[in-house]
């Protein structure tokens, strides 16, 4: 579909690239002759992963070692918040309305079991937040 049009919603379930689809038809390749799970994730996985965060590393301005590959957004922030202490004065979270929905719902959840308090920004025009606005 992608070499014909231009899909500019992905949310979890936009089309496979090209470039995806030979990655997951590889992964399946070596799943189906290795067999064995700790071939698959030695060889293929892990050493896939290593260059993802690299590639990832040199474009964020980081290290590899600095960059945490898991598969959502929301398992990201609940790891996140859960390593956050939100109890105390400095207990504010600060998101927009223009953020992707399951972020606010990860918050909230979190803010009920911790004490912090949401804070919502607003977009003037519905298509950006004024960067002094997070201050």
């Amino acid at each position: 579909m992608l070499d014909r049009k231009t899909y500019l919603i992905s949310a979890s379930l936009g089309p496979i690239s090209s470039r995806s689809r030979e990655m997951l038809d590889g992964y399946l390749d070596a799943w189906a002759t290795k067999g064995a799970p700790d071939h698959v994730w030695h060889e293929d996985i892990f050493p896939a992963m290593a260059r993802l965060k690299s590639s990832f590393a040199a474009l964020a301005g980081c290290d590899a070692d600095e960059v945490a590959i898991t598969t959502n957004i929301s398992i990201a922030l609940s790891t996140i918040a859960s390593c956050l202490d939100l109890s105390g004065e400095r207990n504010r979270v600060v998101l927009s309305e223009l953020d992707f929905p399951t972020d606010g719902h990860v918050w909230i959840a979190w803010a009920a079991k911790s004490g912090a308090k949401i804070v919502w920004l607003r977009s003037p025009d519905g298509l950006t937040i004024p960067l002094e606005a997070y201050d």
